[in-house]
């Protein structure tokens, strides 16, 4: 629950960060540390139960980049690591 309630947090930041850089009110250092935490929180190791948070807050990094460099194409998104195959569960039925 405490990591949903932080990717929460972390949307109203970057919604935060995009309202001063439209109002042109954003220094070139904010906006530098900002792109360099996008590429650490990226890094962060999590374990396929985090998967579909890993997946939100890519998705959250992204908009953020792109509000803050819409030329760059990242290419270091994290790649989900969903079982492929899952194993097999044998059901069986009353007859």
């Amino acid at each position: 629950l405490g990591v949903l309630a932080w990717c929460s947090e972390f949307s109203e930041l970057i919604d935060s960060l995009k309202d001063l850089g439209i109002q042109g009110n954003m220094f070139t250092t904010t906006r530098a540390q900002a792109l360099q935490s996008c590429s650490e929180l990226l890094k962060l190791p999590m374990d396929i139960d985090m998967q579909l948070i890993v997946m939100y807050l890519s998705g959250q990094v992204s908009r953020l980049r792109h509000f803050l460099d819409s030329e760059t194409v990242w290419d270091d998104y994290p790649i989900p690591k969903f079982p492929v195959h899952p194993p097999q569960v044998s059901i069986s039925l009353p007859v």
